[in-house]
């Protein structure tokens, strides 16, 4: 704060209050012969360490908040009423991550200010109770957003003003630093957030975004540009899921911010241009709070009218917590899905496979399974498209399909390599899976994902894509079926669910919920049997069911009956 603003805030203090600092001024004055107080020396520290005059007062004790208070009290009817100001419950969400990175967290945590949007180029500010914004303030606000020409402000609890300050505290990218890091870390994170000369609008987006991603442990950003035939304008629109549930869903930039933000994405991820077609690829960040190093997958898929649509998916590159199937499957809610898991890894060959939809975490167990037996002798190679996790003790490839080297390829590649264990990221078509099958017969542990809804339905995938029931009898050990259910918070109270910790939603993280396929003789015969058996048929030979397992995880105060049924529905076992 330099000299003529803090001037300028205290003529605005005395203008604001009037009599009740005129006051004060006197009764400071007079006991300025006592060794406690000097309001000049008060004042002057004050200016010394940036703080407001009236706070500084206050913080060195020479006058207490309640006496403020009762003085303003005293002198109020000699006072115009100040006008009702608009209030606010400030959420994180609501928090514009690019005007903070424009202001500084610095500045916002000096004057406990909220950036929270800006409006026909009207800064929109938060601020506490306690804490009312003075306009030399608003004005330092101001002259950092090239956006703005004014501010308004808005009135918040001191607890959320409490809750967001931290927020962006530990959301905010620290850009230079990660900058200077970059040559060494190969990480791409400066150039995607580059907000020099004419990249500052799309920058300061993907800042934001990435930024938001990044705090709340978000999966997911979607993007996609389309016209809205309200107004016959073109719009991005930006999701970010946390898991598995929308946290922000907002559509205000334009649609070609909207293909610059893209644009830019292909570029450093070395992607083509080329946007009529499917494209995939991947790119290395540095989380630039926690130093960790993030992998982000994008899925770049063209829509009509010109138009795309692009995901991001946030991928830690080492997951130290995923160090045991313990983690995934705690014992201390059921043992026996971890126990079948721990007998399939130590099975000296056959196939297990993981099945599931998009995004129920089956290359997330798979890694579990290896890292399982990741410090024992066995050698372990991985094929994957792309690497998702580091695995310590795994020697990984990553596949490209644009060259000639598959999946099966590799696990060719593989055999004359004399392996032990071999992780296939997915069977998606007959040479893979005849492959992998292969592989399993000549005395290989393989573990594979399927792209089926549940463990029944793994059968007819594989009988559709080539594999023999004589195959399936010989080399398939295991099949896994996996659901993702949202924990509750721990930290808050369940009566009212949402605190700072789960950021409002009652929801800590997530639990695997599975079913088992054990391939015995019971269901080889099943198979074998001239008319193809119902899936319900199957399913009674199953060995571990979702409706035990999520019953288990309600039980044990992990979720919730709600919560079983939402993403397994008559599965859960529960009554609807």
């Amino acid at each position: 704060m330099t000299s003529q603003q803090w001037q300028d805030d205290w003529q605005d203090a005395l203008g604001h209050y009037g009599e009740v600092l005129e006051r004060f001024a006197v009764a400071l004055e007079g006991q300025i012969g006592t060794p406690e107080w000097d309001v000049r020396e008060v004042m002057g520290s004050g200016h010394a360490s940036g703080l407001r005059p009236l706070r500084a007062l206050i913080m060195a004790g020479a006058v207490s908040i309640e006496d403020m208070a009762a003085a303003a009290a005293l002198v109020a009817p000699a006072r115009a009423p100040r006008p009702e100001r608009e209030t606010i419950r400030v959420d994180p969400s609501q928090i514009d991550m690019s005007l903070v990175a424009a202001i500084s967290v610095s500045v916002c945590r000096r004057l406990r200010a909220v950036p929270l949007r800006v409006e026909d180029a009207v800064l929109v500010v938060a601020e506490g109770e306690s804490s009312p914004l003075m306009q030399a303030e608003l004005a330092e606000l101001v002259s950092a957003c090239p956006e703005a020409t004014s501010a308004r402000t808005m009135l918040s609890g001191d607890e959320e003003m409490a809750a967001a300050l931290q927020f962006m505290e530990a959301a905010a990218a620290d850009v230079g630093e990660a900058d200077a890091e970059a040559a060494d870390t190969g990480d791409e994170y400066p150039k995607l957030v580059d907000t020099t000369g004419a990249n500052r609008v799309e920058g300061n987006a993907l800042q934001k975004m990435l930024s938001m991603a990044l705090a709340w442990k978000s999966a997911d950003i979607h993007m996609s540009t389309a016209l809205d035939p309200s107004d016959g304008k073109r719009y991005l629109t930006v999701r970010l899921e946390r898991l598995g549930q929308l946290v922000v869903h907002e559509r205000r930039l334009p649609g070609e911010t909207g293909d610059r933000i893209m644009a830019r994405i292909r570029a450093v991820s070395n992607m083509t241009h080329d946007t009529v077609r499917p494209q995939d690829a991947s790119v290395s960040i540095v989380n630039p709070i926690t130093k960790a190093r993030i992998i982000i997958r994008i899925s770049a898929v063209p829509l009509v009218d010109g138009n795309q649509m692009m995901t991001l998916r946030l991928l830690p590159l080492v997951r130290p917590d995923l160090s045991t199937l313990d983690t995934l499957f705690p014992p201390d809610v059921v043992q026996e899905p971890l126990e079948v898991l721990k007998a399939a890894v130590r099975r000296p060959d056959g196939l297990t496979l993981v099945t599931g939809r998009t995004g129920d975490g089956k290359t997330t167990t798979l890694a579990a399974l290896i890292n399982e037996i990741s410090h024992e002798s066995r050698k372990i190679v991985t094929a994957e498209e792309p690497v998702e996790y580091r695995i310590p003790g795994a020697e990984q490839v990553q596949i490209n399909t644009a060259q000639g080297f598959g999946y099966p390829e590799a696990i060719r590649a593989f055999l004359r390599s004399a392996p032990d264990v071999i992780m296939i990221g997915e069977i998606r078509d007959e040479a893979t899976a005849t492959a992998a099958m292969r592989a399993a017969e000549t005395g290989h542990l393989v573990m594979s994902t399927l792209h089926v809804k549940n463990a029944a339905a793994a059968m007819t995938r594989l009988r559709g894509v080539g594999v023999g029931i004589d195959e399936i009898a010989s080399s398939l050990n295991l099949v896994v079926a996996q659901r993702l259910l949202r924990t509750l918070c721990g930290a808050c109270d369940q009566s009212n669910p949402g605190c700072e910790k789960c950021y409002g939603t009652g929801w800590a993280g997530r639990a695997a919920v599975m079913e088992a396929l054990l391939v015995d003789n019971d269901l080889v015969e099943l198979l074998a049997r001239p008319v193809p058996p119902t899936p319900a048929a199957i399913r009674e030979c199953q060995l571990i069911k979702f409706a035990d397992h999520a019953r288990a995880l309600v039980e044990s105060g992990r979720t919730t009956e709600e919560e079983a049924v939402r993403v397994l529905g008559t599965a859960a076992g529960f009554d609807t």
